[in-house]
């Protein structure tokens, strides 16, 4: 890969449904201090929820669907034992006031943290907000819900097995998130991600299994190592400056390109899973005028300038120069020249091109947001594109991909800095100078050092 010298750290956070046997959850409630509030001792777990009720008892974020309960699981016969004014409290008291049993809290964590190796940190809350970054951990997600009995079906095979209908009705599903520890971009990194997944996803006897949906995501966080002597509550290092110039123009370029390289409900604009994923170049975005019409991209990814001179004549060479505004339905344009102004401007800053690129939604495809962030945190670049998955070769190549977009952000950065002039903004080594149809992206993964073969696993 291009620029290895270039250290960076990165954490990945797993998205995923949880599958769990009736007697794991069992064993969880018979093992913890909690009083039932039937006459007996045994917690009840309930099964036959009404759809109706499933709709009052959503936690999360979405209704992904009219047609689906927003609450998949089971129902508990015991109270909450949340501190009060906590968000989970508050839900899980409402709902054992309501129907005389509530949905689950913590208890598909803390079974999932049974099965992970020692040392997962559990947050059982919605609005989990933690600072240890030592540690993996494994959280709530309010964007996930379980699924259906006929779904889990489906997915049964992923840990090669087979599973009968009447056995179906023994195991639930909640949806989870895995978090690591920051890992240094080394072999024994992938090692160590390798071995929290392969257990999640269990064995053909264990009583336990995850998979993806199409709800989920997989997300890359790109930082760099914080020096062995930061003070507590010290903002860690972020990169320079001309290094994330860099980084947001070869996003701004190859953003389509790299988007065809996910499935369809992860990419802007989809609503197969209703993913909340928004493009990072809507500054860019103008109304395609004929004074721009030599340094353009649509936005479906088409190369529309900048054409070579050793190839027939341009089709756009007979459009009129006099028109300044284009009324037809055409897409509009992204100008690499105003992009360029804008992401290489004179009083640009860290925090200032963060906004640029990500307004102030952590929700869009590449989150530049933590990048500037001064209160202690971490300061990252979130690549949120990846499609849910527990697969590690997948896992590897992905985040091969966004360190070697840092990598060779630097590179360029460093080399060609930020000065006046076109080779000093980076343009004529980012400019596609051949008529090639639409913009590849087989040649940035060439460039980052990353060839054919790398595209295993996507």
């Amino acid at each position: 890969m291009i620029n290895s010298t270039f250290k960076v750290t990165f954490g990945v956070e797993f998205e995923a449904i949880f599958a769990f046997h009736e007697s794991l959850l069992q064993r969880r409630l018979e093992t913890t201090t909690i009083t039932a509030t039937a006459n007996d001792d045994i917690p009840k777990i309930i099964k036959d929820i009404p759809d109706a009720t499933r709709r009052a008892m959503r936690q999360t974020q979405y209704d992904y669907s009219m047609t689906r309960p927003s609450y998949m699981g089971w129902g508990l016969t015991t109270p909450s034992t949340y501190e009060p004014g906590t968000d989970m409290q508050e839900i899980l008291y409402s709902q054992f006031k309501e129907f005389g049993y509530r949905g689950y809290g913590g208890e598909p964590l803390y079974i999932a943290k049974t099965i992970l190796p020692d040392g997962v940190a559990i947050h059982d809350s919605f609005e989990t907000k933690f600072t240890d970054f030592e540690k993996w951990h494994i959280t709530q997600d309010r964007t996930l819900v379980g699924v259906s009995k006929a779904d889990l079906a489906k997915q049964s095979d992923l840990a090669n097995r087979t599973i009968t209908t009447e056995e179906l009705e023994n195991w639930d599903t909640h949806g989870i998130e895995l978090v690591s520890r920051v890992l240094p971009y080394t072999p024994s990194s992938f090692d160590e991600i390798t071995t929290h997944l392969s257990l999640l996803r269990g064995t053909s006897d264990s009583k336990h299994l995850a998979f993806p949906t199409t709800h989920c995501g997989f997300h890359v966080h790109i930082g760099l190592p914080p020096p062995v002597d930061l003070e507590p509550g010290t903002a860690p290092p972020t990169f320079t400056l001309p290094t994330l110039q860099h980084l947001a123009y070869l996003l701004v370029i190859y953003e389509k390109a790299i988007s065809k390289l996910h499935p369809e409900h992860r990419r802007e604009g989809s609503t197969a899973a209703l993913v909340d994923l928004q493009t990072n170049l809507d500054s860019f975005i103008e109304e395609p005028s004929y004074d721009d019409v030599d340094d353009d991209i649509d936005l479906d990814g088409k190369w529309d300038g900048d054409w070579d001179s050793s190839l027939p004549p341009s089709p756009l060479a007979t459009l009129p120069t006099t028109t300044t505004t284009i009324t037809t339905n055409e897409e509009p344009l992204i100008s690499l020249r105003t992009a360029r102004a804008k992401i290489f401007a004179p009083n640009q800053t860290i925090a200032s091109l963060a906004k640029l690129m990500s307004g102030t939604s952590r929700g869009r495809i590449v989150n530049w947001l933590y990048v500037a962030r001064t209160n202690g945190l971490a300061r990252t670049l979130e690549f949120r594109q990846h499609a849910g998955t527990l697969d590690p070769v997948a896992v590897e190549w992905w985040v091969g991909v966004c360190v070697g977009l840092v990598r060779l952000a630097e590179v360029r950065g460093r080399e060609l800095g930020t000065g006046e002039g076109e080779r000093a903004l980076g343009g004529e080594g980012n400019r596609v100078r051949e008529w090639s149809g639409e913009i590849e992206v087989q040649a940035l993964l060439e460039e980052m050092k990353m060839g054919q073969e790398a595209r295993v696993g996507v």
